[in-house]
C-alpha cells in the first residue's frame, strides 16, 4: 500500500483523478499565494523607498538598510514568487499527462513517448520541417510534443497554440458536437481562434509525386516550399470545392493517379469527423499534415476540474495521428468514421 502512495501511477483510475484534482487545487492555492505575496513586496517595497528618502533614521545606517532592501531587495523577491506562481499550472499538467497520457493509448501506439524536454534529431527534424510549412511559431511547452507509431508507421506531433480571441468577449469557447463533428460556438461578443496540431509520417513507401494539398478555409497558414508547384483539380466537385491541389514536376497525369479515389475519400472522411482545417503535404517517404482551428475540448486549467470527459477529450487528441493514418495511408481504414476498436 505504500509503494501506492509513493507512485500514484499504481492507483486506481477514479484514485488517480482525485490525486491528480488535489493536487490542481493545491497548485492554485500556491498560484493565488505567490501573487499575493508578490504584490505584497512590491507595495512593501515601495513604501520603504518613499519613507527612506523623505523620513529622517536614526541611526543613519537604518536608512540606508532601508533603501537598499526598497531597491534591491523587493524587486528579487517578488520576481522569484511571480515565476513560482507561473510554474504552477505546468506542474499540475505535468502530473496529468504522466499519470494519463500513456495509458490513454495503450495497446494503440509502439514506442508512445509525450515529451516535457523534447530533443534528439527526430525532434529537431519534426520541429525545422513544421517551421518550413506552417506561418505560426508551434507550442514548445511541456506536454505538447509527442511521438509513436502505428501500423509501422512513425509519427510525431505537437502544437500550435490559439492565437487569441476576436472581439472584445474573452471569456471560454463553447464546444458542442453537431453531426458527430465538434465545431466552436461563438459569443455575443467574439470568437475564439483554436489553434491546431501539427503532424510528420514516415511512410512504408514514396509518393510517386510530391502533393501539395490546402484547406480552402486556410490559405495563408500551410504555405508552400521549394521548387514551383502546379495547380490541378481532381475529379471530385465536393472536394475541390473544400481545397486546393498542386503537384510538383511535369506529369498531371501521374498526379491524378496520386489523388486517387482512395486518398480524396479519406480526406473527405477527416472532414466528415473533425472541423478543423486539414491541409496536406506528400513527398517522397514523408507525409505532413496540418490541423489548424481545431480544438479537441481538452482543457487542463487550474480552475477546472478533471473528470472522466477530461480523459475522453485526452484520448481524442492522442488518438488523432491514428485516425489519419488510417484515412490516408492505410486502404482499409479510408471509409471508416474514426471509431476507437
Amino acid at each position: 500500500m505504500s509503494r501506492k502512495k509513493d507512485d500514484p501511477s499504481l492507483l486506481p483510475l477514479e484514485e488517480r483523478l482525485s490525486y491528480v484534482n488535489r493536487l490542481r487545487a493545491w497548485s492554485l492555492f500556491r498560484l493565488v499565494l505567490y501573487i499575493v505575496l508578490a504584490s505584497l513586496f512590491g507595495v512593501g517595497g515601495f513604501v520603504g523607498l518613499i519613507l527612506s528618502l523623505v523620513l529622517g533614521f536614526d541611526p543613519e545606517w537604518a536608512k540606508w538598510l532601508t533603501l537598499s532592501f526598497s531597491v534591491a531587495g523587493w524587486p528579487f523577491l517578488m520576481t522569484v514568487f511571480i515565476f513560482l506562481a507561473l510554474a504552477q499550472k505546468p506542474r499540475y499538467q505535468k502530473a496529468f499527462y504522466t499519470l494519463f497520457a500513456s495509458e490513454a493509448v495503450k495497446g494503440v501506439y509502439g514506442d508512445f513517448s509525450l515529451m516535457y524536454a523534447p530533443g534528439g534529431p527526430t525532434y529537431r527534424e519534426v520541429l525545422s520541417g513544421a517551421r518550413s510549412l506552417v506561418r505560426k511559431e508551434p507550442d514548445l511547452t511541456a506536454g505538447s510534443y509527442y511521438e509513436g507509431s502505428f501500423r509501422g508507421i512513425r509519427f510525431a506531433s505537437f502544437a500550435f497554440p490559439s492565437t487569441g480571441l476576436e472581439g472584445f468577449h474573452r471569456g471560454a469557447l463553447a464546444v458542442e458536437a453537431e453531426g458527430g463533428r465538434r465545431i466552436s460556438s461563438s459569443s455575443k461578443w467574439g470568437s475564439k481562434e483554436l489553434g491546431g496540431r501539427y503532424f510528420s509520417f514516415l511512410l512504408p513507401s514514396a509518393a510517386s509525386v510530391p502533393l501539395f494539398i490546402k484547406d480552402r478555409r486556410d490559405l495563408s497558414t500551410f504555405r508552400k516550399t521549394g521548387r514551383e508547384w502546379n495547380p490541378f483539380s481532381s475529379e471530385s466537385i465536393r472536394f475541390n470545392e473544400a481545397y486546393l491541389s498542386f503537384y510538383r514536376g511535369d506529369d498531371e497525369n501521374a498526379a491524378y493517379r496520386a489523388l486517387g479515389p482512395d486518398l480524396i475519400r479519406g480526406l473527405l472522411a477527416l472532414e466528415d469527423d473533425f472541423a478543423g482545417h486539414f491541409s496536406l503535404y506528400l513527398e517522397k517517404q514523408e507525409g505532413r499534415c496540418l490541423y489548424n482551428h481545431y480544438d479537441s475540448g481538452l482543457r487542463l486549467g487550474l480552475t477546472k476540474k478533471a473528470t472522466d470527459d477530461t480523459l475522453r477529450y485526452l484520448r481524442e487528441e492522442l488518438l488523432l495521428p491514428k485516425r489519419i493514418i488510417q484515412a490516408l495511408f492505410l486502404k482499409e481504414g479510408r471509409e471508416s468514421k474514426g471509431q476507437d476498436e
